[in-house]
Order: structure tokens, then C-alpha cells, then sequence
């Protein structure tokens, strides 16, 4: 946009805003009220709540910094997809003791967050799409495989955390003491189009500076599934995974002890390295991306601690064994 053109958006905007305070005084404080509540919520910052570490297929180290960002819309329903946002990638140079390494950090609505980070299994697939994510939007080969970091963020987090996915988050505060300003005085920025876009700050140079991230190109959405009605889980891309056949038994061990036996038919496996295990006192969660998928609530308590799996590679049979409490 060139210096006439954002003269002419300053112009309309003040001409409008004039009107609007000199013919409904109570109608422009209700609207400047209103921008300002949502102002808050798109000035908030992105706060760290996971932190991850995949590997390229160079054996690059790249961590993974999850934050919960409330500018990130909620999906209105369970039909809607759930929005990411991938920021800056930051290249770390090895120092003593560290070895070389990336950051990107990946934000995602804060209240859909908080409610996938209550389960291992949502958390899991909600990782392999992130892991997705960044290998399309930022032209890395990343491994499937990750680990969970004991830290929610790896580095510094800036000062001014929004420095994360957008180039100049300050002229964004600017404009929200703007809104501020104009709720208190509006004589102070309605004194002429020129004022209003100096307040602005949409000379030309400033509006180039200023550009973010373009939410529309990093913001990926996938579907959800619709498993539990007030919860957004989130589907796998690609094929739906499939519900192994499987069976769950009572057994007596010869020591006389009782425990819970499942076998589960995974024929399209061939080592226990693709499946992602997950076991409780109450219920196991199977996960082999893109092939299988199965969450079974058990009928009694088990010890999970002295839990036994074991993979047949003759029959593609994985036996779990569980103690039961």
C-alpha cells in the first residue's frame, strides 16, 4: 500500500470516527469500549506450556516451543478445525557445552491447549501434527520420533514474547494506546487525517516494518474428531487409523496372582519401535500413526509399574500383561 493510498485510509477513518463522536458521543465510547476488550485479548501474549525436541533427518537438533496464545481463535464448534500458528525459526550457534541447534515456536489456542495437554494421547497427536506442520510450512525434514522436554521452553523468551510470530509487535501496542487515547480524547487523534495516521503509524515505511506474519499462510487447520462433545480432539492427517482386532481376559498367574491379559492383531507391524504405548491403573492407549488406533478403559485397577508388553514378529501379535490391584 503506497503513502496516497494510506492517506485516503486515514482520511476515511478519521471522517468516520469524527461523525460518529460528534453525532453519537455514547455511540462512539460503546465502540471504542468494544474495540478495546478486543484489543486485549489480540494484544495478550503467547505464553510457553510445552517444549519438545524432534530431529531432522540430518540429525539437526530442533526444539519445539508450544505456546498458548489467546489471539488464536476457539473453534465455535466441533465442526471447525483447529488453527495453528508456526512463528519465527531461530538458529542457535553451538556454545560451550550445547551443541548447534533450532527453535520454532508453534502456537495454538490457549483454552483448546490446556484441555489436549490433560491427555497423553491427544498431547501425542497433537505433537505429530505440529511435527507436520513445520516439515510443510518450514522446509524441514523432521523425524517422527521426539522427546519431551523437563522445561516448558527452550532459550530465552523475549521480553516481548509476540516477537515470537510477528516482526513489529510494537507498532501493534502503539495502536492499542491509540484506541486507548481516543476513549479518553478523541480531539487528541481527530484533529485531522494527518494526525490520525501519524498516531497510526501507517506512513509507508512504517506499514512495511510493521507486517506480520500472515496469520492466513501459517495457520494450518485440521479436522477434529467428535469423540467426546465438549473436548477438541484432534484427527490424524491422512488415513483414519484403524481399530485393531484385539481381546482383554482375566488370568490366573501360577503364583496364583490375578492379572488383566490383552493381545492386540497388529499385522501391518513389524517392530514394536512404530507403536506409541501408553499404560494406566485404568485404561491403555495404542497408537501406530496412520495404521492403528485403540483406547480401552479396563475393567479393574492395575499396577502399571510392573506392566509386561511383548511383540510376536511371527504372529504380529502384541501381548500386554498387567497386575491387577
Amino acid at each position: 500500500m503506497n503513502g496516497n493510498e494510506l492517506q485516503n485510509q486515514a482520511k476515511y477513518i478519521w471522517d468516520r470516527l469524527d461523525d460518529l463522536a460528534a453525532n453519537d458521543p455514547e455511540g462512539y465510547k460503546k465502540f471504542i469500549d468494544q474495540q478495546m476488550e478486543e484489543r486485549e485479548t489480540f494484544m495478550a501474549p503467547p505464553e510457553a506450556r510445552l517444549c519438545f525436541l524432534v530431529k531432522t533427518e540430518e540429525n539437526d537438533l530442533v526444539y519445539v516451543n508450544v505456546c498458548a496464545w489467546k489471539r488464536i481463535p476457539y473453534p465455535q464448534d466441533d465442526s471447525e478445525p483447529l488453527k495453528l500458528m508456526c512463528g519465527f525459526v531461530q538458529k542457535h550457534q553451538s556454545k560451550k557445552g550445547e551443541p548447534r541447534h533450532i527453535t520454532i515456536p508453534v502456537a495454538a489456542n490457549e483454552q483448546v491447549l490446556d484441555e489436549i495437554l490433560k491427555s497423553n494421547f491427544d498431547k501425542h497427536e497433537l505433537i505429530n501434527l505440529i511435527i507436520d506442520l513445520i516439515t510443510k510450512q518450514c522446509k524441514l525434514n523432521l523425524c517422527k520420533k521426539y522427546d519431551l522436554c523437563k522445561y516448558i521452553y527452550k532459550g530465552d523468551l523475549p521480553a516481548n514474547p509476540r516477537s515470537l510470530f510477528i516482526k513489529n509487535p510494537n507498532a501493534e501496542f502503539q495502536q492499542a494506546e491509540l484506541m486507548k487515547m481516543a476513549s479518553q480524547n478523541p480531539s487528541d487523534i481527530l484533529s485531522s487525517p494527518e494526525t490520525l495516521l501519524k498516531n497510526l503509524n501507517l506512513d509507508e515505511d512504517a506499514a512495511q516494518e510493521q507486517t506480520p506474519m500472515p496469520e492466513v499462510d501459517f495457520m494450518k487447520s485440521f479436522a477434529k474428531t467428535n469423540e467426546k462433545p465438549k473436548t477438541k480432539l484432534i484427527e490424524e492427517i491422512g488415513k483414519e487409523p484403524a481399530t485393531p482386532e484385539h481381546s482383554l481376559k482375566e488370568i490366573a498367574t501360577s503364583d496364583g496372582e490375578k492379572e488383566l491379559l490383552l493381545t492386540i492383531n497388529l499385522p501391518q507391524i513389524n517392530t514394536t519401535a512404530d507403536c506409541d504405548l501408553l499404560i494406566s491403573r485404568k485404561k491403555i492407549e495404542l497408537m501406530v500413526p496412520e495404521k492403528y488406533k485403540l483406547n480401552i478403559p479396563l475393567p479393574k485397577p492395575v499396577n502399571d509399574g510392573e506392566a509386561r508388553a511383548k511383540f510376536s514378529k511371527k504372529t504380529k501379535q502384541l501381548t500386554i500383561s498387567m497386575p491387577i490391584l
